[in-house]
C-alpha cells in the first residue's frame, strides 16, 4: 500500500513523494533517533570551538604557520631530502621524552638543509630536537626555529 510523504523545509515549496508506508515509518523512526544525536554533536562542536582558544597545550598551530615561511610545500622532492625528513620525523615520534606538541613540529628539508619550525613546551625540548636532527642531517645542516613556550 502506498502513502504520500511531503518533502520540503520551512516555508519553501515542497513536493509529495509516493512510497510504501513501511518506508515512511522507517524514515520517521530514524529521524526521531537521529535528531538528539545531531543536536549533541553540534553542541560538542560549539563547546570545542570555544575551548580551543584557551588551552595552553594545543598542538594545532595552523593559523600561526599559515603566514610563516618556509612551508611543507617547500620540502625538497629529492629522494635524499624525503629520506632525511622521514628519519628525523621517525626519531621524534619514537622519543618518549618529547611532548605531543614537540612531535608535531614542521621538519622541512631542502638540498640537505633542515629547518625545524613550530612550538615546543620548553627550551630543553628545543635543544633535544635540534640534537636529534643534527644526528641525522649532520652538524651545521640544521636551522632551529623552534619556539619554546615555557609554562
Amino acid at each position: 500500500m502506498k502513502a504520500h510523504l511531503y518533502v520540503g523545509r520551512g516555508n519553501s515549496k515542497g513536493f509529495l513523494v509516493r512510497m510504501p508506508r513501511i518506508l515512511i515509518k522507517g524514515i520517521t523512526v530514524a529521524s526521531l533517533f537521529c535528531t538528539p544525536a545531531i543536536a549533541q554533536n553540534q553542541a560538542t562542536q560549539k563547546e570545542d570551538a570555544q575551548n580551543q582558544g584557551g588551552q595552553a597545550d594545543q598542538p594545532d598551530n595552523s593559523r600561526k604557520n599559515a603566514a610563516d615561511q618556509p612551508t611543507a610545500e617547500d620540502q625538497g622532492n629529492s629522494p635524499q631530502d624525503r629520506e632525511m625528513t622521514r628519519n628525523i620525523r621517525r626519531q621524534l615520534v619514537q622519543n618518549d621524552s618529547l611532548s605531543q606538541t614537540a612531535k608535531n613540529i614542521k621538519v622541512i628539508t631542502e638540498n640537505g638543509k633542515v629547518i625545524l619550525r613550530g612550538p615546543v613546551l620548553s627550551e630543553q625540548e628545543r635543544r633535544e630536537i635540534s640534537s636529534l636532527a643534527e644526528q641525522v642531517a649532520g652538524k651545521g645542516n640544521v636551522t632551529n626555529q623552534l619556539e619554546p613556550k615555557e609554562r
